[in-house]
């Protein structure tokens, strides 16, 4: 336990801290696990080799200041997080966990962001995409784009079954057509979108021809050059500017104009759509299918704890 847990330097909470009829390090111990501490002692020991990680922002940072700080810090942190990694032997599902507070104690704004662009865009192609999306997983772990995650809309926040933005594939163009009926269709509040998302995982109704829909799906959805961060052509992407909190997260809106993705980018896991049109799926109870779409969310609200 000594490798674990240091004691606490001197300080005005040691006469309090005395007084407790129990051994802090022994319950710390029971409710993490040795592998989880060992886990977080690395990754504070990596975290000292980027100073970017340890400068003390000015007390009152512009907005800009706050953003560039945070884009920074979130590529520091990228690179501290995966060098621990891939030295340790420790992958139970908590060294996830062990990961996000370590990274929260450091800075949450950053964390977030790094959690937004890399983690949760990756893990939702991975639960929701097949092998035809491996290389968004790949381009996204090097840093070449960046993602953010889009189900929240302006008219309706999160109710999923209120949800207008619509995906309608095009057997001529093999493209599906996504478009926004109206401003309240938009969708917002998307962290990483209003400055350097280059790709988002955007929910939408799936139509096919005819007008069916099959209810919401998942797409990955290209948003800005990767090399110049300017937006596409067909979309309205727009920052949503300072917050109560958390400003090194740049939360957007997005806006879709008939704007065409390769029918490829659809997450076809629980359905997919045949070159001619035909809406296939593995499912027959909709609801069953609608969970197995938002299933993904889960991560994302069990890690809020964290925060």
């Amino acid at each position: 336990m000594a490798n674990c847990l240091s004691d606490f330097p001197p300080g005005p909470l040691d006469r309090y801290r005395k007084l407790a009829s129990f051994d802090w390090k022994q319950l710390h111990l029971y409710l993490h696990g040795e592998g989880f501490l060992n886990y977080q002692n690395e990754f504070y020991n990596e975290i000292l080799k980027y100073p970017v990680l340890l400068e003390q922002p000015d007390p009152t940072p512009t907005l800009d200041e706050v953003r560039r700080m945070t884009n920074q810090r979130m590529f520091a942190l990228k690179l501290a997080r995966d060098a621990v990694t891939s030295k340790t032997n420790w992958h139970p599902p908590d060294r996830y966990f062990a990961d996000i507070i370590a990274s929260n104690l450091l800075d949450p704004s950053t964390a977030i962001k790094r959690g937004l662009a890399f983690d949760m865009f990756i893990n939702a192609i991975t639960s929701m995409g097949t092998e035809r999306h491996r290389h968004f997983i790949e381009s996204c772990s090097n840093g070449d784009i960046f993602g953010c995650f889009g189900l929240t809309e302006i008219g309706h926040g999160s109710n999923t079954k209120g949800m207008k933005t619509t995906a309608t594939y095009d057997p001529v163009s093999r493209q599906f057509i996504l478009h926004s009926p109206d401003f309240q269709a938009g969708k917002c509040w998307v962290g990483c979108l209003g400055q350097i998302a280059t790709h988002g995982v955007i929910f939408a109704h799936l139509v096919t021809p005819g007008g069916t829909k099959h209810g919401l799906h998942a797409f990955v959805v290209p948003i800005r050059d990767p090399r110049t961060l300017i937006p596409y052509p067909g979309i309205k992407v727009g920052d949503m500017g300072e917050k109560a909190g958390l400003n090194g997260v740049d939360n957007g809106f997005i806006v879709f104009d008939q704007y065409g993705i390769p029918k490829e980018n659809l997450l076809n896991k629980i359905g997919d759509v045949t070159e001619n049109g035909e809406y296939v799926t593995d499912f027959t109870d909709p609801g069953k299918k609608h969970g197995a779409a938002l299933g993904n969310l889960s991560d994302g609200r069990v890690q809020m704890y964290t925060i």
